[in-house]
């Protein structure tokens, strides 16, 4: 995240798909170690994971 970047949740409809996505309190300072969360593509993508272009890091 860029310098001085703030969560801005106030401004996001979670509805059902995001409900298990943890969040920041609003205009909270996004700083540190970013860690993206990590799913399951079989479980979570299904068919549409044919579409998806994958990099493998090496």
């Amino acid at each position: 995240m860029g310098d001085g970047t703030l969560s801005n949740i106030d401004t996001v409809d979670r509805g059902e798909d995001l409900k298990n996505f943890p969040t920041f309190p609003q205009d909270t300072p996004m700083a540190g170690t970013y860690y993206p969360i990590l799913f399951n593509p079989e479980q979570e993508l299904g068919e549409l994971k044919r579409n998806v272009i994958i990099i493998i890091n090496t």
